[in-house]
């Protein structure tokens, strides 16, 4: 990444299954270009919400990937 946080600093997806809500935190501070990978990835998180642990993860990962710079620009 671009900007110099870590750990849940720049966003992060909470589910409350008792209320049903979801939440997603971003920071508006942060480079563009982080904050548009990590708002895809938290949008991955709430769309996916069935996977869990590092499926989640990974998936998010490829999915915010795939929708900021396609692999059809990639090759």
């Amino acid at each position: 990444m671009w900007g110099a946080k870590q750990r849940h600093e720049n966003a992060v997806y909470i589910h409350l299954p008792d209320s049903g809500s979801t939440w997603g935190y971003l920071n508006l501070k942060t480079n563009i270009r982080d904050f548009k990978f990590w708002m895809t990835y938290e949008l991955d998180h709430s769309l996916s919400a069935t996977l869990e642990s590092d499926d989640a993860e990974n998936f998010a990962d490829a999915f915010a990937a795939s929708l900021l710079y396609p692999h059809e620009l990639a090759e």
